[in-house]
C-alpha cells in the first residue's frame, strides 16, 4: 500500500502527465486534432530521429495503426498539414524518407524545451 508521500508523488505525476497531454495537444498549431498516440509516437519518433526515416519505418513508430492502409492514411493527413516531409531517398529510389517539417521540428523543439522544464522541477519536487 502507498504511503501518504508517495501517493503524493505519483498523484503530481498524473497532473504532469495530463498537463504535458494538453501542452502537445496546444503544440501543433494545425487546426487538426493531433493528440492520438499515433501521431504522438510518429511525430516524437521523427524528432528523436533527426534526419527522418523510411515509409517502412515511419508506420513502425506509429504502432496503433494495424494496417498499412490505415497508417498510410496517418501519414496523409500530417503531410497534407504540412507537419511532415516526403522525399525521396538518395540511396535508394524505390524508398521514400519521412522527416518532421522545419515548422514542425521547432514547434516540437518548443514544446520538449518546456517538457525538460517541466520534469526538472518535477524532479526537484520529489526530493
Amino acid at each position: 500500500m502507498l504511503s501518504d508521500q508517495q501517493r503524493e508523488q505519483v498523484q503530481r505525476y498524473l497532473r504532469l502527465s495530463a498537463k504535458l497531454n494538453e501542452m502537445w495537444a496546444e503544440s501543433l498549431s494545425t487546426e487538426k486534432d493531433f493528440s492520438d498516440p499515433a501521431y504522438f509516437n510518429l511525430l516524437t519518433g521523427l524528432w528523436s530521429a533527426q534526419e527522418g526515416v523510411s515509409k517502412t519505418e515511419a508506420f513502425r513508430l506509429m504502432r496503433q495503426p494495424k494496417s498499412p492502409h490505415t497508417s498510410g492514411k496517418y501519414l496523409q493527413r500530417a503531410l497534407d498539414e504540412g507537419l511532415i516531409d516526403e522525399r525521396p531517398s538518395s540511396a535508394d529510389r524505390r524508398t521514400k524518407i519521412i522527416a518532421l517539417s522545419q515548422s514542425a521540428r521547432r514547434q516540437l523543439d518548443d514544446f520538449y524545451e518546456v517538457v525538460h522544464s517541466e520534469l526538472v522541477r518535477f524532479a526537484k519536487g520529489m526530493r
